[in-house]
């Protein structure tokens, strides 16, 4: 699937709440979508990194307003290069668990697969 598609479906799913590519090691997710009166139906997609940063994941968080139907970019943005652009145009994401993706990306002691 492409970009898009892997979004709609994270977005409108109550199990899947992240996106990638196979060869990706970072990961898109989603973070629960509001249902608290007056923010109903807003959400943040997290662009996470594949390196962490001092121990701490890189991650660049998009905030989603249902209520104008706009969104707010972070002050620190990814740099759109070569890799990130490739990476969003491919036809291969797949959707799955951030917890999975997240396990993936920084395997814990005594993980060996």
């Amino acid at each position: 699937m492409k970009f898009p598609e892997a979004l709609e479906t994270i977005v409108n799913s109550s199990t899947n709440d992240a996106a990638k590519r196979p060869a990706m090691g970072g990961y898109v997710f989603r973070s629960a979508v509001s249902t608290t009166e007056g923010t109903e139906g807003d959400y943040t997609l997290t662009f996470r990194k594949r390196e962490n940063s001092g121990g701490s994941p890189v991650d660049y968080v998009y905030s989603y307003d249902a209520s104008t139907d706009t969104w707010t970019a972070p002050t620190t943005k990814p740099e759109f290069g070569g890799e990130l652009f490739g990476e969003l145009l491919g036809d291969d994401w797949f959707v799955g668990k951030s917890a999975d993706f997240e396990r993936a990306r920084v395997p814990g002691a005594g993980d060996e697969w």
